[in-house]
């Protein structure tokens, strides 16, 4: 039995499947709400869809937790609403509202069985008053049995040892006593029908049951009505919408019926297979496949309690899944979460990832003067420096102007060239 805390509570709750009646309790501490007022009344309310008035549930306390098992007749409707409310005199307090689904089920809920004749139970009543007086030898010698009518033990007369008396005496004695002494009904209150040899025999109409030749109603499969067995050629008739899923890929080979449903979101859990608001992924898959919206919490001991509530589905060769990501700030780090549902395994799996965030990026340096110079590069600066440093400096003037620099001396000058006329330069002779 699945225990809610108040305080918790998630978006919605499973109360199970449809038509079951009295069969699975569920329980809400309501410690929080009862801070302070520890003999408030505590009650639960129900608000089915469809219904414009909400009803209170029976509940079954013991101290700070309640604890509700749903009836047939509260299970009517596949989603509703309900709130927890505590009372102590004036002073009010609740929970908050949430969701509640009933999963679909392949048959209604079970007829109460109709009572029992009551001649039935008065055989039942003589067979369990008898088994306990068993035939015994009394105080004067002989045997003495039970009468069911008048409750107490009779004295057949028979001797129950010494003489030639046989087993068969014995038979014979008791069997004349009991003609003598036959058993009858003597209670007003029984009618004359329930007293007779042979039980009376009801036709289904009578007593409310369903004849043997009923057929439970069916939807129309490929123009087949009534006990329908689906064959290959069903199945193969399935049209996938664009985009969607053949049902060749999927486990189970056949898409629910879903339609008129739309505004009723799917909601449950992906971490505990044994409750019954657990969603396989293929149940993911096919109500997004049909445009429903779809929630589902993941449990994971580290990063807590999760929802899901964005998803695509992947389509992988013959591997169909569903994604959803969310995003969990744990231990200062922002952490992306990705839960994932296989259809062919039907299988849960999670991912999580840590994500940079722009504190993380380091600082980029603006200028240039707050690089590391590890490979000794020169600067055009220290190159022109490096330049003038080193190149003699030359002193020309205007009159300079057609000159020549030459070296004269060890040194840079500008002189002039003299004509060459007939010699060559430097003035050698032909």
């Amino acid at each position: 039995m699945k225990i809610y805390d108040v305080s918790r509570l998630p978006f919605s709750i499973s109360l199970g499947w449809d038509g079951e009646n009295n069969w699975r309790p569920i329980a809400f501490d309501c410690a929080a709400l009862l801070t302070g007022h520890p003999d408030a009344v505590v009650t639960l309310w129900l608000l089915p869809k469809g219904e414009a008035q909400a009803f209170p549930v029976a509940l079954e306390r013991d101290g700070n937790t309640v604890t509700w098992t749903p009836l047939n007749e509260e299970m009517t409707a596949e989603h509703g609403q309900l709130q927890i409310v505590v009372q102590d005199g004036t002073d009010v307090g609740k929970s908050k509202v949430i969701d509640y689904t009933v999963r679909d089920s392949l048959v209604g809920g079970a007829d109460h069985p109709a009572e029992t004749p009551s001649w039935a139970v008065q055989v039942v009543e003589d067979v369990t008053d008898a088994a306990g007086h068993y035939p015994h030898i009394g105080e004067n010698g002989n045997w003495f049995v039970w009468d069911t009518t008048a409750g107490e033990w009779v004295d057949t007369g028979v001797a129950a040892g010494g003489g030639d008396i046989s087993p068969e005496d014995i038979a014979d004695a008791v069997e004349s006593y009991m003609d003598e002494h036959p058993f009858e009904e003597t209670d007003p209150t029984v009618p004359a029908w329930a007293k007779a040899a042979q039980k009376p025999s009801y036709t289904a109409a009578e007593v409310g049951a369903l004849p043997d030749t009923y057929t439970p109603p069916v939807q129309s499969v490929n123009g087949k009505t009534g006990a329908v067995v689906l064959g290959a050629e069903d199945v193969g008739a399935y049209s996938k919408p664009s985009g969607g899923i053949p049902a060749s890929d999927l486990a189970a080979g056949v898409i629910p019926d879903i339609s008129g449903k739309q505004d009723a979101p799917l909601i449950g859990q992906a971490y505990d297979s044994t409750e019954p608001d657990y969603l396989t992924p293929y149940e993911v898959v096919t109500a997004l496949e049909a445009g429903k919206d779809v929630i589902v919490e993941w449990h994971d001991n580290d990063f807590g309690t999760l929802y899901f509530t964005a998803w695509n589905t992947a389509h992988l060769g013959n591997i169909t899944s569903a994604v959803s990501n969310t995003a969990v700030k744990y231990n200062g780090t922002l952490v992306l979460y990705q839960l994932a549902g296989n259809v062919a395994s039907a299988g849960w799996y999670t991912v999580p990832s840590s994500v940079a965030q722009i504190s993380d990026l380091p600082t980029v340096p603006t200028n240039v003067s707050a690089f590391q110079n590890d490979s000794g590069y020169q600067t055009a600066q220290q190159v022109q420096t490096a330049i003038a440093g080193k190149a003699d400096k030359i002193t020309v003037t205007a009159s300079d102007n057609g000159k020549f620099m030459r070296v004269v001396n060890g040194t840079w000058a500008a002189v002039e060239v003299p004509s060459a006329e007939s010699n060559s330069f430097g003035g050698g002779s032909t």
